[in-house]
């Protein structure tokens, strides 16, 4: 998994009082036994179905692209280090 240490410098009225170092995982797996493709790569892929297959793998990937979101939200966005809290 990639990985992202970040370093915290806590303050007190202006004065560094401390630092604390954090590593950041990406929480969405990464198969190799698939190709990594862009979002564009994929909507030429899907655009090569008939109409109804189309329909059905755009609402799977959207399905796929709010899950996405969501975990990178919650896993790293939401962490304390980021304005979140925990």
């Amino acid at each position: 998994m990639d990985k992202l240490i970040v370093k915290r410098k806590s303050y007190y009225q202006g004065m560094l009082i401390g630092s604390k170092e954090e590593t950041l995982t990406n929480p969405i797996p990464k198969h190799d036994f698939w190709a990594t493709k862009t979002l564009w790569e994929i909507e030429e892929y899907i655009e090569a179905f008939p109409k109804k297959q189309r329909a059905e793998l755009y609402h799977v990937m959207m399905f796929t692209l709010n899950a996405c979101h969501k975990m990178v939200k919650e896993e790293i966005l939401d962490k304390e280090i980021f304005g979140g809290g925990e």
